[in-house]
């Protein structure tokens, strides 16, 4: 097992604990016996040893945690991973976003000048979780926000910060979409495929309608719509 970081705990802190624990730590840049248990902290962390270790992983034989993850794990009685069946669940990716050294790992950037990058070129998002997210209207559980509520994307007073809203737009605009009943077909093709200009397009319509429905209503949404407004101007900054 490897670790590298701070937060909450600090490295030699969370390091003595774990070698009270009876677990041996080693290097992340260990190129002799590459770790296949990785701890990051969410601070003092090198962006060479991320991009490394993805490179000779790519994803595959190596579990990723975050000091809480480890918490986590401790507070079940059981690997946050296996109660997850090792896949990336929505309890796995509520760790990872707003993790920054988690978000390098699972969302890595694969160009050397993303600023340069215009859209339709998608080869600035790679999604590494290959994420798929099933549409079944037939339920009558589906959000009333679509693909960006069911993904988590929340605005205004009780809304999440700034870097995890645009981590899920990315995921918005990545996910692979899946028809799970014959009247969602219609509604998957409105989204076009991953990584389309029809797919920003769809994100960029359904943010304008959110904030142009909240304008309408009585009561304050000034933050919600500053939210909007400040996402809409990110996505034209990166993709327009």
């Amino acid at each position: 097992m490897a670790t590298q970081g701070s937060g909450p705990c600090g490295e030699r802190e969370f390091d003595d604990f774990l070698d009270e624990c009876g677990i041996g730590v080693q290097f992340v840049s260990n190129e002799d016996s590459p770790p296949t248990v990785v701890i990051f902290g969410r601070e003092d962390w090198e962006e060479r040893d991320i991009d490394s270790l993805w490179e000779r992983t790519e994803g595959e034989g190596v579990r990723v945690y975050s000091q809480e993850m480890v918490f986590a794990s401790l507070a079940l009685g059981q690997d946050i991973y296996e109660v997850s069946d090792g896949e990336i669940t929505d309890l796995i990716r509520s760790f990872i976003l707003g993790h920054p050294a988690l978000e390098r790992f699972f969302y890595t950037e694969s160009v050397e000048n993303p600023e340069a990058l215009t859209f339709p070129d998608t080869s600035s998002i790679v999604p590494t979780l290959n994420r798929k997210l099933v549409v079944n209207l037939d339920t009558g559980e589906w959000p009333t926000s679509g693909v960006l509520g069911a993904l988590g994307y929340r605005v205004g007073r009780n809304g999440l910060p700034e870097s995890v809203r645009r981590s899920i737009l990315d995921e918005v605009l990545a996910v692979e979409l899946v028809a799970g009943s014959t009247a969602a077909m219609d509604y998957v093709q409105q989204w076009g495929p991953p990584n389309s200009v029809g797919r920003l397009q769809k994100i960029v319509n359904s943010i304008s309608a959110f904030a142009r429905n909240a304008r309408r209503r009585s009561g304050d949404f000034s933050e919600a719509i500053a939210d909007w407004e400040s996402d809409l101007q990110w996505l034209q900054a990166i993709y327009g």
